[in-house]
């Protein structure tokens, strides 16, 4: 006699359910839009302010330029 297997259901949670609120279904859409947000967000944001970044200190380095410095007359006697 074989032993009935329990079937696997990788949908389950989304099979018609009396118990199912309309609450909780939107709950469930809204938490994973969330999720689909922060995961393509966040490496966006990254990367646009990674760039910023970059193109801010590229142009500091062009603007700056060394400078010599010459003592006008010798240090004060008293600290």
């Amino acid at each position: 006699m074989r032993a009935n297997k329990p079937v696997r259901r990788p949908l389950w949670r989304w099979r018609s359910n009396p118990m199912r609120r309309r609450e909780d279904v939107i709950e469930g859409w809204v938490l994973l839009a969330t999720w689909a947000v922060i995961a393509v967000g966040a490496p966006l944001a990254g990367v646009v302010v990674g760039q910023a970044t970059a193109d801010g200190l590229a142009q500091q380095q062009v603007e700056r330029h060394p400078a010599t410095a010459v003592l006008v007359r010798g240090p004060a006697a008293t600290a």
